[in-house]
């Protein structure tokens, strides 16, 4: 049987890391597919680079990012397998910085070339593993994402894969390769039909495992943090939250929606769709249980499993009468939205006003989408300094009047709330807070629900 294993940039910081990625996989014996991020920090300074791409900056910033990597393969002992990943990674470097000097050289940096950029983090990074793991004696192969048939739409930015070519592809590819030893994947990329290569967007690495565990049936997903798993609260505030050893997909995608970065939300949908276990592990102890993520997960009698936080948003409320009619202003706005790929983590809305609540950073970005859309919506209201607390559990599926336990809750801590949503799933429960209240917003209901 197939197992995956997701190495993010969280442990993949230097050549420690990847030492014990290759021995997870080593240990594990025949069978196993890592799909991998960049290095921690690389992909960011890509984009930097692809957009300060003057001459001097691309020679030094190129030297500096085959240094990192080839420090990474020094603690290697067998000469070839070195020599090999040294030949792999300039090779790879060379291209990006031709690629780094045609931006330069038209002064053009497109949608296209940007995903192209953006690749290069986790192409280096599986150079690096595959070496670490042949150094160990197995056989191992490095497939990128692209060659290896991982199609997608032509979305640039946030694409989306063609599964039906994807599993055919994927299994043609990497099946032979992993059943013989091991497969180190690219993960956060693919190509479309054109032959382009095309980024997964927000949570893309964590998305890749999702889908080729999906694509080759794997027995199990394990994603390899550098923390014990999911916890019921923030332990840095609440430090009697406690480790989740089960959650549903339901759950865990929620979860990851409030901010909990473990796994991103995108990844739950290919292993609902094959039943696939994720299981949450500390690379450091990873003898340690972590949390387990399944069709249902573990059932308690508790209505809730876990409080999250969402720091740093912001609250924006519009108010027009153009807003009740889907096709007059709130589609083309939400249109606007999904092709900026603005993430709305809570929205409240009636037939003349729509409250949406999403991370500050995003502002500017929301009122460039607003300012495209033709309709009659007065300015709108923006309160800053806000979070979004979330409560999740699937028990709130089968308990009456949880909200207005909540409610009762947070109002006895002396917090007020400034939004509600609730989802249609009915196991979670979104309230939109004053950014001083979080502490004793997270402790009083933590108190209330979980201990």
């Amino acid at each position: 049987m197939i197992q995956i294993h997701k190495f993010g940039g969280g442990i993949l910081r230097d050549a420690d890391g990847y030492l014990r990625a290759a021995q997870r996989l080593t240990q594990s014996g025949p069978g196993q597919v890592a799909v991998v991020s960049a290095l921690y920090g690389v992909t960011d300074e890509l984009d930097r680079a692809a957009r300060n791409s003057s001459a001097n900056h691309v020679d030094e910033f190129s030297r500096q990012l085959l240094q990192r990597h080839m420090s990474l393969i020094e603690p290697i002992a067998s000469a070839d397998v070195q020599k090999d990943a040294s030949a792999a990674l300039v090779q790879k470097i060379n291209r990006l910085t031709k690629i780094l000097y045609g931006i330069q050289l038209l002064e053009e940096l497109t949608p296209r070339t940007l995903d192209l950029v953006h690749s290069f983090g986790e192409r280096l990074s599986a150079i690096v593993l595959d070496a670490h793991v042949r150094n160990s004696g197995m056989l191992c192969r490095a497939w990128m994402s692209d060659q290896a048939g991982l199609l997608t739409n032509a979305a640039f930015g946030n694409a989306a894969p063609m599964m039906d070519a994807c599993r055919e592809n994927l299994r043609k590819n990497l099946l032979p390769d992993a059943v013989a030893g091991a497969v180190v994947f690219t993960g956060y990329f693919g190509q479309n039909a054109d032959g382009h290569v095309t980024t997964l967007g927000r949570g893309g690495s964590d998305y890749s495992a999702g889908l080729v565990a999906n694509c080759l049936d794997a027995e199990k997903l394990w994603v390899w943090k550098d923390v014990d798993g999911f916890m019921s609260a923030d332990p840095k505030v609440v430090p009697s939250a406690r480790l989740l050893s089960d959650l549903s997909y339901d759950e865990a995608e929620e979860l990851g929606y409030f901010g909990a970065k473990i796994l991103h939300p995108k990844t739950m949908a290919p292993l609902r769709e094959k039943r696939i276990p994720a299981e949450i592990r500390n690379i450091r102890t990873p003898e340690k249980p972590g949390t387990v993520i399944s069709v249902e997960g573990r059932q308690i009698h508790a209505v809730a499993k876990s409080v999250a936080i969402k720091k740093d948003a912001c609250l924006v409320s519009l108010n027009g009468g153009a807003l009740g009619s889907l096709s007059g202003t709130a589609y083309p706005l939400f249109e606007q939205l999904r092709q900026h790929d603005l993430p709305i983590d809570a929205m409240a809305s009636s037939q003349a006003d729509l409250t949406l609540c999403f991370e500050a950073k995003y502002l500017p970005l929301f009122q460039t989408c607003l300012a495209s859309v033709n309709g009659h919506i007065a300015p709108p209201t923006v309160e800053k300094d806000v979070a979004v607390l979330g409560l999740v559990g699937e028990g709130m599926r089968r308990h009456v009047g949880t909200s207005g336990k909540l409610f009762s809750c947070l109002a006895k801590a002396g917090v007020n709330i400034r939004m509600i949503s609730q989802g249609a799933s009915e196991i979670n429960i979104t309230v939109g807070i004053a950014r001083g209240d979080v502490d004793k917003a997270l402790k009083a209901v933590h108190a209330e629900f979980i201990e």
